[in-house]
């Protein structure tokens, strides 16, 4: 996060502690950075923890000379902290986790709107012959576009 003490930030880690089973479930470590130093992480800790009644379950690197910031293009061209307006949907960061997870382990990837357990689309490196072997009674819907089963 670009700063401590930012509205949508607070109620953002929160719903990170908050979801921590979520994350544990799918070997996702949590880490947090932010451009503040350490004093101020524990502080605003417990805004976090009092705010959205959790317990902050992970590390926030204290990033205050604003380095990785800075890496990672959390600032604008003035140097000024770019505060999100908008707070992140915690259902399509999971969703998007086990998409990714899924592709990793099993040469598929999901197509719009995909839930846990849909059908996936075979990889399109995936030759037929291998999508018999891994994806037994794939369906072809154009010959770039296989669906499966989910083997989630």
């Amino acid at each position: 996060h670009p700063a401590d003490f930012t509205p949508v930030s607070t109620t953002e880690l929160g719903e990170v502690a908050r979801r921590s089973k979520d994350f544990e479930e799918r070997n996702v470590k949590v880490l947090g950075l932010s451009a503040n130093s350490l004093g101020d992480h524990e502080k605003w800790v417990e805004d976090i923890n009092e705010v959205n009644g959790v317990h902050l379950n992970f590390p926030i690197i204290a990033d205050a000379e604003r380095q990785v910031a800075a890496l990672y293009d959390m600032l604008d061209h003035q140097d000024v902290t770019n505060v999100d307006t908008k707070g992140r949907n915690f259902d399509e960061i999971i969703r998007v986790i086990d998409s990714l997870q899924l592709g990793d382990k099993h040469r598929c990837t999901t197509p719009a709107n995909w839930k846990k357990g849909e059908d996936v689309i075979v990889h399109p490196s995936v030759s037929n012959e291998e999508a018999n072997t891994l994806f037994p009674g794939y369906r072809t819907i154009k010959p770039y576009l296989r669906l499966a089963k989910s083997p989630f």
